[in-house]
């Protein structure tokens, strides 16, 4: 099961009903290109949403469910969001390091009508200093022009050797000179912060055994 396109991402969440933990998955790859008209997005749902029924009427999948569901439900609750790759991400695709890492997991909220700003310091700043203080951009992306909060959101993850590397790599970073004179310069220009309080999210996950980027 394939999409014919590939500028798609769902990102699923799984709540899982024993141990309460949270389990993220991002299979289908992605190149750096954006939807941005609703009749594109539109059509490019309508193929999501064929697969997710062609994969949920799988005669193997049934048997398989079935089976692990015996004792009872493993998932209390599934979320989905549909996304697509910003300009400046990185190409999208499986890759595995030599060394163990984690993933930190960013959800940035714009303040009203500055997602651009936002995405165009990321562009042309951010991503290069996040690589000089030893963080490794994975993939940025904005939600799909028909999912809530489409106008403000920024979504991205960093890759680091762990997690208390990262918080030398962000103490680095935020103290580069190079950094506060963009963001500086940056938030001049819009008139003032370009998130909005409390508008930065991080989640820090670790690959399963299985998934296909470590």
């Amino acid at each position: 099961m394939r999409f014919n396109r590939t500028l798609l991402l769902a990102v699923c969440s799984f709540a899982l009903v024993a141990q309460g933990q949270v389990e993220n998955t991002n299979k289908a790859p992605v190149q750096a290109d954006t939807i941005t008209n609703q009749p594109a997005a539109d059509e490019h749902l309508a193929e999501a949403d064929k697969a997710w029924k062609e994969f949920g009427a799988d005669a193997e999948w049934q048997q398989v469910a079935k089976e692990s569901e015996a004792n009872g439900r493993l998932v209390t609750k599934v979320e989905r969001r549909f996304m697509t790759a910003t300009d400046y991400s990185p190409e999208i695709k499986p890759a595995k390091s030599g060394e163990a890492r984690v993933f930190e997991l960013r959800t940035y909220t714009a303040t009203p009508d500055h997602l651009e700003n936002l995405n165009a310091r990321f562009r042309e700043h951010t991503c290069k200093l996040f690589e000089k203080h030893g963080m490794a951009n994975v993939a940025y992306w904005n939600l799909m022009p028909n999912e809530k909060d489409a106008d403000n959101t920024l979504i991205y993850i960093l890759a680091h050797k762990s997690k208390e590397a990262s918080g030398a790599s962000w103490k680095a970073f935020r103290e580069d000179p190079v950094w506060v004179a963009a963001k500086k310069a940056s938030e001049e220009k819009a008139g003032g912060s370009l998130t909005v309080p409390d508008g930065v999210k991080s989640v820090f996950m670790a690959p399963t055994d299985y998934s296909p980027t470590k």
